[in-house]
Parts: structure tokens; C-alpha cells; sequence
């Protein structure tokens, strides 16, 4: 994909959600009271808020903040780089004191990420990232790879891949950056610090950075973090938080036991040298709050949060509402599966008094679509209790709207997920008519039929799909041996959609930039690996097809239906066939309509690669060709092209 297709790509998804009134929402309230929120004139109880303390209403931090506009104005605007607040030195040491490290407040978590990340890591680094390490910080990385820092990812918590990669890699680099979450803010989940910590004692050259944001204030000594329960702080660690949750004010914090790697961050970090600073009344409620994780209160507040989140989860677990993990966090994640599933049940609760967050692609997988509760302090048991009982209500309604069942939610999150057998879900009492052929050869379908509506649509007509099947039939190698789908839905015997499907291997780089395929390609030709980053995949239509692989009729009712199946086909093909992805093409790109039922169901754009194009005319003979390819390209070509060149058709077409 190329970049700028990335950002259109979350765009749509993130805009999707915004059409379904679930982002860009506006609160009415002239006063917050840290329970109570009124959006769409409606009052209900906030489930999203992550100041899981409830300090952000506290009396003194809001007379911090009073007394610090009144002395110091409402901005200091200045560059710490120049000048600061006296504020922040008397933060900084109150912070020291509670991590027992060195600390440094930058304004937002993102800005101490974006600051320290560029000044710790050199370029004979190497950093692997968490799959689901926060976004802010795989944006840092991007900075990094910019100088050419290499940066990998790998499956969220797989340790055995983590020591992988250190195994293949350590005589390679100077030191290796493993990063993640302390606490996850989707799921709930933790990093495994304890085992890490066995892997930072193994291996010298690993090193560790957490980002502990959602596990600040709650949990801990003195509200240090969730982190810090679990591994000593060392030189080899470099920790950050946030103080924009559990903490109750803003900004972010850089902690380390390396007083060095502290000053030079101050004074080489982006975000101190060019940002502006923090604004003295944050300043001055933050101080008040520091003040209050030093003293014996912090752990009245922790023990009250830790009973609600245990009332929580035992709730969840009584009504067997699927939700991710099971944690003593105050983050529950109930699963959904597809968009559309995760704005309806919203929708829901927000009409039945309740406020919840949706997670969604790019935070989750597309797939993996859910709620996310967040617990914290100004919240009472019977607020938990009653959103308890509103999801359980809501919930198989909104299985029966979107036809989903808790099989397939199981599939989408690869989790065997149970719910109460007398949930009753409804059936829908609609006058159906219509019928669905679906076979694996293009034999098997009526060859007038398949004609009349694929006439002029595309390189796969009847013949040629016959062609198709022979041709990549019984062959030696594994991508040239593809299986075919073929679906016809028909309403009184009139075609309502038809298309086909085949599942083949393809390039996991076949998305990407040519730089990153020619890097493939060299790791496959140094692995004497053809089938490195491969994978299998369901695609409508081929690869070696174009066009309008898929015919539907929206003139009738029954469109969204039929297509529902089709992707619910779909995903059963790929489930047989151990495929990882579903690739549906080609299609208009204006289509507004059929590009949002795509994402309500699990599906996002991105622009295909060019096809079957080549620019490399420098040659008038096959001779002048071979000349300036490589050795195994030459060796591919002969075997696979010229050998059949008796075959071929030429014509030279002049492009002006």
C-alpha cells in the first residue's frame, strides 16, 4: 500500500464512524461532575473516561489550578530549551519521588515518545515493536526509520518471537528496543514484564521501552504504574507514562534510572527544544496530584477502583458477555467483530442511558470491532451493574440486526466465546424468494447464463474460466495450483449477483512499495526461500484477471442480503482453506454506498497495484534483455517464458 493510501485508507474507516454518529461527538454540559456526560441532548453515564482515579474533579487539584493561573497566567510561552516555570522543577522532584528515578514532564505522552525515542536510539539500532504497542509510539518509529533505523513488528505478547528475532539479529546491531504497553488500552491486557525481564537478563544487547499510560496512578507505589509492579526499573529500561488518565491533569513523563539519558533528552528532545511548554495552571493541578500519590491516600483510591473493576468483571462473567480478558484492569473490551456491529450496539446504549467506547480499525483489527468500558472512581456499582444489564439486553438484538451469531464473533477473535443458552435471538419474517448456486467449477454452471452476465465485463468469461481451471490445475508448484468458488444468486431465476472466487498464494509485500519488494525479494533469493512472506488468499476474481468480478442488481431490495452471504461465504472459504485475508476487487472507486457496506462488514480500501505494466524498453531483442537482469532472473525467465515463447502472440503497440 502506499503511503497515501494508508491515511486515505483510516480516513474512510474513521469517517465511516463519524456517519454512523458514533466520533466527532459534541458535549452539552455547562458543568462536568466526572459521572454524567449529555451528547444528542441526552444525559448519560460515561463509560470512556480513562482518569480512572476520578481526580480530575477533585477539589484540589482545581484549586492548584486556580491558584497557579492567578500567580503565573494562563501561559508560560516559552521553550524549555530558554526558560521554565519554576513549577516544573517542583513537579519533577515530586515525580522522582514516586518513581524513584529521574524524570522529565513533557506536554503530551506523544511529544515524549516523539523527543526521547530519536535522542536514546542510534542507527545501528534495531527495534522491534508490540503489535499492539500504542500508536504514538509507532509513530516515533517512523522518525527513526527515516534514518534508516530497521524497525519489525511482531504478534502481540509472542515471546518465542521476540527471542527470534534477537537470535537472528544480535550480531547485527548495537542494541535492540523492544517496545510495549504496560497496560493495553483496547483489551485490558498486559505485557508479560516478568518474562521480558528473563529475556533482558539473557540477552545484553536487549533493551526495553514501556509506554504505561493506562497503567498509571491506579496501580503501584505511590500510583507509579502497573509496570512497576511486575519489573525493576534498570539502565537497560526506559519507562513513560502519561498523566492524562489515571493521574488526572496532562502531559506525559520520561523516567529512568539513567540520569544522562534524562538531560540529554531535555536537551536534545524535538518536544523540549521546539514545543511549547505545559500550561502553568496543568502545571499547578499536577503538583497537587503528585502530592496525593505521595501520601497514604493513593491506596484508598486504588482499593476503591480495584473493588469496582473485581464487581465488574464478575458481573461480565455471571451473564457470560464476551469480553476479551479478564484482568484486574479497569479496561473491559467486549467483542463484536464487525463495524457495524460495534455501531449499533453504541447507538443502543447511548438510548439507553450509557456512554461506551467503540474500538475500531486502525486501533483494533477491522475484525475484532468492540466496546471498551473504562471503570474509574466517580463511577458507583449500580452505574456498573445497570450498563451490565443494558448490554446484556442489547446485545443479541444486535446479533439479530446484523444476522451475526456468536460462532462467527468467536472466528473474527479466534476465541471461544460462550453466551446464556435462553437468549432467544430473533428471526426476521421476511417474504424471500431467491436461490443460491455455489460450486467449484465453472463446468458446473449454465454457460448461457454465466455469458449473459459477464458479456464485456472483464478477461473471464466461461472459456476462460475454464482455461483458468485446467491451466493452474495438477502443477508442481504450489502457486501455480489455484481452487475456484463460484456463486450465482438468482430471485424468481433473475440474476441478482454472481461472482467467483479462487484461493491461491500470493506475496505478502504485493501491497507494498517497489523498495519494499525488491527488499523482499533479495531476503527470499539470500533464504533460498521462494515462499518467504507468502501467504494464502481468497480472491475474487484472479490474479491474472481483470474487470467486473462482481455483478449485483441494487435495483432489488435484496442486494445487501445477497452480498452479506457472499461475504459470509467468503470468509467460510477462507476458514477451510487456512487463507489469512479475503481480497474483494475490482471496484469503483466513487461508489460511496458499496464502499460503507464494505466497512460496516468488516472490509477496508486500499488501491491496487499496477498490473501486467512494464516501462523497461531499453531492449529491442530477448539477448538485449537477459543482459541486465540477475542470475536466478534469468534463469526464472528462460524456464518460465522463453521456453514457451512458441506459444505467444506479439504486437507492438507505439504509446504517444
Amino acid at each position: 500500500m502506499k503511503q497515501k493510501n494508508q491515511f486515505e485508507t483510516v480516513y474512510e474507516c474513521l469517517n465511516n464512524a463519524v456517519k454512523n454518529n458514533i466520533f466527532h461527538l459534541t458535549l452539552k454540559d455547562e458543568i462536568l461532575d466526572g459521572r454524567l456526560i449529555n451528547i444528542r441532548n441526552t444525559n448519560v453515564v460515561n463509560f470512556g473516561s480513562c482518569s480512572y482515579l476520578g481526580l480530575e474533579i477533585d477539589e484540589r487539584l482545581k484549586q492548584g489550578a486556580i491558584q497557579a493561573t492567578i500567580k503565573y497566567g494562563t501561559q508560560f510561552s516559552s521553550s524549555r530549551a530558554f526558560l521554565s516555570s519554576s513549577q516544573y522543577e517542583e513537579l519533577e522532584h515530586l515525580l522522582s519521588l514516586i518513581f524513584d528515578a529521574y524524570t522529565i514532564v513533557g506536554p503530551t505522552t506523544t511529544l515524549v515518545h516523539s523527543a526521547t525515542l530519536p535522542v536514546i536510539i542510534n542507527d545501528n539500532d534495531y527495534i522491534i515493536l508490540d503489535h499492539q504497542v500504542h500508536g504514538s509510539v509507532q509513530n516515533a518509529t517512523q522518525l527513526l526509520k527515516a534514518r534508516g533505523v530497521k524497525v519489525d513488528m511482531i504478534r502481540h505478547n509472542q515471546l518465542d518471537a521476540l527471542e527470534d528475532l534477537i537470535l537472528k539479529n544480535r550480531n547485527k546491531y548495537n542494541k535492540i528496543w523492544y517496545m510495549v504497553d504496560g497496560v493495553y488500552s483496547m483489551y485490558g491486557d498486559y505485557a508479560p514484564l516478568k518474562e521480558i525481564e528473563q529475556l533482558l537478563q539473557k540477552y545484553n544487547q536487549l533493551h526495553l521501552y514501556i509506554d504505561d499510560a493506562h497503567g498509571m496512578s491506579w496501580k503501584g507505589k505511590n500510583g507509579s504504574g502497573y509496570a512497576l509492579t511486575q519489573i525493576n526499573l534498570n539502565e537497560k529500561i526506559v519507562l513513560t507514562t502519561s498523566l492524562a488518565k489515571g493521574f488526572g491533569v496532562g502531559g506525559g513523563v520520561l523516567i529512568s534510572k539513567d540520569k544522562h539519558l534524562v538531560h540529554r533528552v531535555k536537551t536534545c528532545g524535538s518536544s523540549f527544544v521546539f514545543s511549547g511548554p505545559i500550561q502553568p495552571p496543568m502545571l499547578g493541578a499536577a503538583i497537587e496530584s503528585a502530592k496525593i500519590h505521595l501520601s497514604p491516600e493513593i491506596y484508598t483510591l486504588q482499593k476503591e477502583l480495584n473493588a469496582k473493576i473485581l464487581y465488574c468483571d464478575n458481573l461480565i462473567k455471571q451473564k457470560k458477555i464476551p469480553y476479551v480478558f479478564s484482568s484486574d484492569s479497569p479496561i473491559f473490551y467486549i467483542a463484536l467483530g464487525l463495524p457495524k456491529m460495534g455501531y449499533n450496539i453504541v447507538n443502543k446504549l447511548i438510548n439507553k442511558g450509557f456512554y461506551v467506547d467503540i474500538g475500531i480499525f486502525p486501533g483494533v483489527p477491522i475484525t475484532r470491532t468492540g466496546i471498551r468500558l473504562a471503570l474509574n472512581n466517580n463511577l458507583s456499582n449500580q452505574d456498573i451493574s445497570n450498563v451490565i444489564e443494558a448490554i446484556d439486553e442489547v446485545y443479541p438484538l444486535v446479533l439479530n440486526d446484523e444476522e451475526q451469531n456468536i460462532q462467527q464473533i468467536s472466528k473474527y477473535f479466534r476465541m471461544p466465546f460462550e453466551y446464556l443458552s435462553d437468549v432467544k435471538v430473533l428471526k426476521k419474517n421476511e417474504n424471500e424468494n431467491y436461490t443460491i448456486k455455489y460450486v467449484n467449477s465453472i463446468k458446473e454452471v449454465d454457460k448461457k447464463l454465466w455469458e449473459s452476465i459477464f458479456e464485456h465485463k472483464g478477461s473471464f468469461g466461461w472459456e476462460g474460466c475454464l482455461f483458468l481451471e485446467q491451466t493452474f490445475n495438477n502443477n508442481a508448484s504450489p502457486e501455480n495450483n489455484w481452487k475456484f468458488h463460484y456463486i450465482i444468486i438468482e430471485e424468481n431465476s433473475i440474476p441478482l449477483l454472481a461472482t467467483f472466487f479462487t484461493v491461491l498464494l500470493t506475496k505478502d509485500d504485493m501491497f507494498s512499495s517497489v523498495e519494499v519488494s525488491k527488499q523482499m525479494e533479495q531476503i527470499r533469493h539470500e533464504k533460498n526461500d521462494p515462499y518467504y512472506f507468502t501467504s494464502k488468499v481468497v480472491m475474487m476474481g484472479s490474479l491474472l484477471t481483470e474487470g467486473e468480478h462482481l455483478y449485483l442488481n441494487r435495483e432489488n431490495v435484496l442486494w445487501k442480503k445477497a452480498l452479506k452471504w457472499t461475504l459470509d461465504k467468503a470468509r467460510e472459504i477462507q476458514e477451510d482453506n487456512n487463507a489469512t485475508a479475503i481480497y474483494l476487487r475490482d471496484f469503483d472507486t466513487n461508489d460511496e454506498e458499496l464502499k460503507d457496506f464494505f466497512l460496516n462488514n468488516g472490509f477496508f480500501r486500499v488501491s491496487m497495484p499496477d498490473t501486467h505494466v512494464f516501462t523497461d524498453f531499453n531492449w529491442n531483442t530477448p539477448d538485449e534483455y537477459l543482459k541486465n537482469r540477475s542470475y536466478n532472473s534469468k534463469k526464472q525467465i528462460k524456464k518460465s517464458i522463453f521456453k514457451h515463447s512458441e506459444l505467444f502472440e506479439y504486437k507492438e503497440n507505439t504509446i504517444q
